[in-house]
């Protein structure tokens, strides 16, 4: 299940994603991957990761869209 909350009148937002069963999003060497989604995503969407958090079973970006092109829905 995914989230994301725009900051108002911003194009920095929230994202939050986890699992819906009691299970583990991640598990090595699934959680090393992880770690190498900034760079990925800023080439592939042109967005800006400024923080993250990779939790157990959940995670948290805060994301800069500077051109706009960031839904609400969950593709990342």
């Amino acid at each position: 299940m995914c989230v994301s909350r725009f900051l108002h009148g911003s194009s920095v937002a929230h994202r939050i994603s986890w699992c819906r069963a009691s299970g583990h999003l991640y598990e090595d060497p699934h959680r090393s991957l992880f770690l190498e989604l900034p760079g990925e995503l800023n080439r592939m969407f042109r967005v800006e990761i400024h923080t993250y958090c990779l939790m157990s079973n959940h995670y948290h970006l805060l994301i800069h869209t500077p051109e706009a092109n960031l839904g609400v829905e969950c593709g990342i």
